[in-house]
């Protein structure tokens, strides 16, 4: 196996089926958890003639990287750990989130748990598309639709911090490092971070501890 490579839908969609079986078996392919989303958009939008929603997608998941494809978690599920002075190594490889130490006899080891990711990683393979749907893609669009952003929008302004001046990726990486690197207002940027991420409020003292 060679490096772990991102994807996204377009890329499997240029590929042949032979050049897809080749891309699975040289590389370690991260499934970002919008692949399903974007994918999954798929079923309800209209297709050409003689096609269904559910055979557009079926295409795409007969390319897809079933032997050497990990899912990774979504990016907020590891904000929340990382403030809580949890490790998240960029080092390239794909994390994993949930793992319970355990000890059998005098072997010790971690046992991880089915996360929604992998649910949907796995009955992606099963080609239970709709399913994923219910339970994967609309819990996610229904987080989003729930994240008071109005609040937010108060608090980076009460922050001298201007989204509306955001149009470029650059210029939001510049605002977002600018907003963690600054020294003022800690505790403030806190509760906002715990809003934008959907923390629980009684995570604010161990994130403040760290």
């Amino acid at each position: 196996m060679g490096p772990t490579i991102l994807f996204d839908k377009s890329f499997l969609q240029s590929l042949s089926l032979d050049e897809a079986v080749i891309f699975d078996h040289f590389f370690i392919a991260l499934i970002c958890p919008m692949f399903y989303v974007e994918t999954l958009a798929d079923l309800g939008k209209s297709v050409r003639p003689g096609r269904t929603p559910e055979d557009e997608v079926r295409i795409i998941a007969e390319k897809f990287p079933e032997v050497h494809g990990m899912p990774c978690p979504h990016h907020l599920d590891l904000c929340g750990p990382s403030l809580m002075g949890q490790a998240i190594p960029m080092t390239g490889q794909i994390p994993m989130l949930g793992g319970k130490a355990v000890k059998v006899e005098e072997r010790r080891g971690v046992i991880f748990e089915e996360r929604p990711e992998a649910e949907a990683f796995r009955r992606w393979q099963a080609e239970e598309f709709l399913e994923v749907e219910r339970k994967f893609a609309k819990a996610w669009r229904a987080g989003l639709m729930a994240t008071d952003t109005l609040t937010i929008e108060a608090g980076l302004k009460a922050m001298s911090v201007d989204a509306q001046t955001c149009k470029t990726l650059e210029q939001a990486k510049s605002l977002a490092a600018e907003f963690l690197t600054s020294n003022s207002m800690p505790h403030d940027r806190i509760k906002l971070a715990v809003i934008a991420l959907g923390l629980p409020p009684q995570s604010e003292p161990h994130i403040a501890k760290e």
